[in-house]
């Protein structure tokens, strides 16, 4: 078991209601599970803004992992590792 703390920014902290929480997880996980379990306790809102389609995010999205800027199309099959952080960030909209 691993503990993955997930930190939420933007629309997905009031999506959430939550700034930080703490995810425990199986060991071998992936981004992309993690992602599917927080669509799962979060729901739809949550899901559209997370995946544009089929195992697909939202390029507007910047995933930071222990403060290192996740990039490229293989975020969601990027492992997670015990005391790993997550912070997910949706830039603000409109004008």
């Amino acid at each position: 078991m691993i503990n993955v703390r997930v930190r939420y920014f933007g629309l997905l902290r009031e999506i959430t209601g939550k700034k930080e929480e703490n995810a425990y997880l199986e060991g071998g996980i992936e981004i992309g599970d993690l992602l599917e379990k927080l669509t799962e306790k979060y729901g739809e809102k949550f899901k559209r803004h997370i995946f544009a389609g089929h195992n697909e995010v939202r390029e507007s999205l910047v995933f930071l992992l222990n403060k290192k800027n996740l990039v490229g199309k293989n975020i969601l099959n990027h492992l997670l590792s015990d005391e790993d952080t997550l912070s997910i960030l949706l830039p603000v909209e409109g004008g």
